[in-house]
């Protein structure tokens, strides 16, 4: 997932991309928390000049390993992107936070995802 020009961008579901759990997660609780979110393709020159010019400001991996992993370096060729400091990344780390919260029960999960057993 991107955060470019504040949206969060994903790629939408394919072949290749799984209809996981964790990534549909994320993107309830950024559409809660009214960030939008842009599920569509993605191209690599997009991310590339989004590096260069600053309106990317966030890549993270979302899966059930990975829940919400920051991605520090972006490279293509021999090209190396370095992305802000995760002091700066407010969104990827924001909704890291809500979700390990509901799960481990320290905020009130509104949308049924926890079960007790």
């Amino acid at each position: 997932m991107f955060v470019l020009n504040g949206k969060l961008i994903t790629a939408a579901v394919s072949e290749t991309i799984l209809n996981g759990v964790t990534r549909d997660t994320i993107i309830t609780l950024a559409k809660d928390k009214g960030i939008e979110v842009e599920e569509r393709k993605i191209t690599v020159a997009e991310i590339l000049k989004g590096a260069e010019d600053g309106t990317l400001t966030e890549a993270f991996a979302v899966g059930t390993a990975a829940t919400v992993t920051q991605i520090g370096e972006i490279g293509f060729g021999d090209q190396l992107f370095k992305l802000s400091d995760s002091s700066t990344r407010t969104i990827s780390t924001g909704l890291a936070k809500d979700l390990n919260e509901i799960r481990n029960g320290l905020a009130i999960d509104r949308f049924g995802w926890n079960w007790i057993v």
